[in-house]
């Protein structure tokens, strides 16, 4: 799990992970160096700061220096599936899970140095 601080306030968190669910993504998509990007919450607070964009590019980057291919994340909300969307992420499968349509998302992993950048400057602060 990691936190998004400003100061000593938490204003989020993501958990991320190496390993994506076993089910909905293809053989070849299973077998792809990625991270997945689960459990984000934020502050609402903070909403104006955009702080889910900021943990998403940071995963985005991070992914990049680690030499992986991909981020992905899933939700069952359609609105967080739009959202998501404007942070570069796009919809790669919907899958029925139980009682819930899923949808499985991915955006390549790229060097963001600007995310690099807020991080240094001390105007954003990511701990595990």
């Amino acid at each position: 799990m990691w936190v998004l601080t400003s100061g000593k306030r938490v204003i989020g968190c993501t958990t991320v992970a190496d390993d994506k669910p076993a089910w909905g993504w293809t053989p070849d998509e299973a077998a792809q160096d990625c991270l997945y990007l689960f459990t984000t919450c934020t502050d609402p607070a903070w909403r104006h700061s955009k702080p889910g964009s900021l943990i998403a590019w940071w995963a985005v980057d991070k992914a990049a220096r680690e030499g992986r291919k991909f981020v992905r994340r899933g939700t069952i909300e359609v609105d967080l599936m739009r959202y998501y969307a404007t942070q570069g992420f796009e919809l790669v499968h919907e899958v029925q899970r139980k009682n819930n349509l899923v949808y499985l998302m991915a955006r390549r992993a790229q060097r963001l140095p600007e995310v690099e950048r807020m991080f240094a400057a001390g105007t954003a602060e990511l701990v595990s």
